[in-house]
């Protein structure tokens, strides 16, 4: 997965996790894996997310100016930065709890003459995190990748990604910005909901205080779930009692934080002047983090310098990073705040993507053509290990000099 790439060396990517464990113990328990699909319209930022995951799995060292788009392994697609075919990357991930989980994922591409990338790779997964710019919305591509994931029964996680553009390009105070994001969200919702495939099912629902939603923006170097920012928030603020889980489910819809009585509330109070109170998500998540950037951007580096003092990571930062230029200045102050950015991530795909081992039944029942009632079958239906070797084959691809094909596909049972 390194060739090609500008900027990025072989000998600065390995893994920060042993590859044999993550090859033998975990890959071979398909409860503790995930197959996800990255997907999403043209430039939302699927390779930048993937770019997250690697920086956090991998000790990649990387200048913060550069955007390294590590899964695009060709040099048209490095040249053009768009990505062209669909690059699986199998990676050992950590969750909010610091268990493992082994992650399949699969990047593709978002342009619409390569959705037969991405339709394959829908295929071989059993779930996908779809990526939605904040400031684009949903868009055309974004609609057909819902349908295709619906009709091939997948589970459907969120990731709106980009959310510095809010603050940087459309400059809108934060309570328009949650409207924003309130607003993508319902558009995917209200897709999910209007599908045929879902017609005579309760079709899925997606909200942040469900955990299917994340937040992320890849060019500052951070994603996080609600839970895993009001684990966050209880580390910068041992007076908030709460325990996590209840906290993220205060972070989003018609919640408020009543700061006279220390509780929150459904209805907005008031504040000292006589307005209403803003909802908790823009009180605890969307104003400190506008005005977090705000001060990197716009105030001088001694006054930077404190607030990185007062946020207990001055010493994940170096000196000479606060001299350098607003945007890795960004990336390196906030990725030092939101620490290992995808443990949300993971969180999410291990509570809201089916295991192998969970949507093997369905998957082989819908897809396998042969006689449901033989050996082959009843091993694809408890993915065994030992059992007749079976591979479902989604694509071809050509052979180094063109002289013979390989095939891509999902081990479905048994060991090649």
């Amino acid at each position: 997965l390194v060739r090609n790439i500008a900027g990025v060396s072989k000998r600065n990517t390995t893994t920060r996790y042993s590859e044999e464990y993550l090859a033998g113990a975990l890959m071979g328990n398909p409860e503790l894996v995930r197959n996800i699909a990255v997907v999403g319209h043209l430039h939302h930022g699927k390779t930048s997310v993937m770019d997250l995951i690697v920086q956090d799995t991998h000790d990649v060292d990387w200048n913060p100016r550069d955007s390294v788009r590590y899964t695009d392994t060709r040099k048209d697609e490095q040249k053009r930065g768009i990505s062209i075919k669909a690059t699986p990357m199998s990676v050992l991930m950590a969750d909010l709890k610091g268990k493992s989980l082994g992650v399949n994922w699969i990047d593709t591409p978002g342009h619409v003459n390569f959705l037969d990338e991405a339709f394959a790779a829908m295929r071989m997964a059993d779930g996908v995190l779809l990526v939605v710019d904040a400031l684009e919305g949903v868009m055309s591509g974004t609609r057909l990748l819902i349908q295709r994931a619906l009709a091939e029964e997948l589970d459907v996680t969120l990731c709106i990604s980009k959310i510095d553009r809010l603050i940087l390009e459309l400059h809108i105070p934060p309570q328009d910005a949650f409207y924003k994001l309130r607003h993508i969200i319902d558009q995917v919702n209200a897709e999910i909901a209007e599908s045929p495939h879902v017609a005579e099912k309760t079709p899925p629902v997606l909200s942040p205080d469900l955990g299917n939603v994340c937040f992320s923006s890849a060019r500052q170097g951070w994603c996080f779930t609600l839970e895993q920012f009001a684990e966050l928030y209880r580390e910068q603020h041992p007076s908030m009692t709460l325990p996590a889980d209840a906290l993220a489910r205060r972070l989003w819809g018609d919640a408020y934080f009543d700061a006279a009585r220390r509780k929150f509330t459904k209805k907005a109070p008031r504040d000292e002047n006589g307005d209403p109170v803003p909802r908790s998500f823009v009180a605890f998540v969307l104003d400190p983090l506008f005005k977090f950037t705000s001060c990197i951007v716009g105030e001088d580096v001694s006054v930077v310098a404190q607030t990185m003092e007062s946020l207990g990571i001055a010493r994940s930062i170096k000196p000479a990073s606060l001299k350098t230029d607003v945007q890795p200045l960004l990336k390196t102050c906030l990725a030092a705040f939101f620490g290992t950015s995808t443990a949300g991530l993971a969180t999410m795909s291990r509570a809201h993507v089916r295991s192998p081992a969970a949507a093997a039944p369905e998957k082989t029942r819908r897809l396998y053509t042969g006689p449901l009632d033989g050996e082959r079958a009843a091993a694809m239906l408890r993915v065994d290990p030992d059992g007749p070797a079976a591979v479902m084959v989604c694509k071809m691809l050509p052979g180094a000099e063109g002289g013979a094909f390989v095939a891509v596909g999902r081990v479905m049972a048994g060991r090649l």
